[in-house]
């Protein structure tokens, strides 16, 4: 359910409007809790900046680490 809601406010789906940083507190969540798509999510997100939020390869690496720990950082 966390994971529909960030990407419901990130694609600005079931009537939500488009907003990165309530989808990103919501990848966010579902990540902590163990999502594997929440994460690759998150490093996509971080990795290309999406929607105007900052690059942030540091993050970005940290999630997809966390998917895949023994995956070498993408330039």
């Amino acid at each position: 359910a966390m994971r529909a809601y960030a990407y419901a406010f990130e694609h600005g789906n079931l009537g939500l409007n488009k907003d990165i940083h309530i989808a990103v507190q919501w990848y966010l969540k579902a990540a902590n809790a163990g999502d594997r798509d929440s994460m690759r999510n998150l490093s996509r997100i971080y990795r290309k900046g999406v929607a105007g939020l900052t690059k942030d390869l540091q993050q970005a690496d940290y999630w997809e680490k966390k998917i895949n720990p023994n995956k070498r950082s993408k330039p």
